[in-house]
């Protein structure tokens, strides 16, 4: 059988659906997408939060986030920038960097609900508070780690943990 060339003419790509833009761009994972931002239908409009940790050259970003028809909506966003301002000397792309972004996240968080004054938090170094716990429980969201390399997968992993002083297990 002798060779043939694979012709592509206008038919063929008059049918071609390209993907979508951030898809292609290799941004988002939709399949992985769908399965932290849906809802179960007994929840009735009730918004699922998520905890988006996004290392990017210059800073860690941790963002607190639900899905809406239009688009996501963020509640809150502490960059690893504002770090000096709170006397934190961390460089702004290290681990403890974004340990403090994710404390800093769920400070703003507590004061934006409220929640702040139901509980102050751990006052001596003893165990954790039952109330806190409950607190931690009711806010823990899943967690969304943009594609990144596995280098820089470390430092993104220091968000969640300093946010909700989760101890997340994962392997290289």
């Amino acid at each position: 059988m002798g060779f043939v060339e694979v012709v592509k003419n206008d038919t063929c790509f008059k049918r071609h659906q390209v993907r979508f833009r951030r898809r292609r761009e290799g941004k988002t994972g939709y399949y992985a997408r769908k399965g932290l931002v849906i809802q179960d239908k007994n929840k009735y409009n009730t918004p699922k939060y998520r905890t988006i940790v996004l290392v990017t050259n210059r800073n860690p970003i941790c963002q607190i986030a639900y899905a809406h028809i239009e688009g996501d909506v963020i509640i809150c966003a502490p960059y690893a920038q504002e770090l000096p301002k709170y006397s934190v000397k961390a460089g702004p792309t290290k681990y403890a960097a974004a340990y403090c972004t994710g404390l800093l996240l769920v400070c703003r968080l507590l004061s934006r609900f409220c929640m702040d004054k139901i509980c102050e938090g751990q006052v001596e170094v003893t165990e954790m508070n039952t109330l806190w716990k409950t607190l931690l429980v009711s806010l823990a969201p899943s967690l969304a780690i943009w594609m990144q390399v596995l280098p820089e997968l470390r430092s993104s992993f220091g968000g969640p943990e300093g946010s909700c002083g989760w101890r997340l297990v994962y392997s290289s």
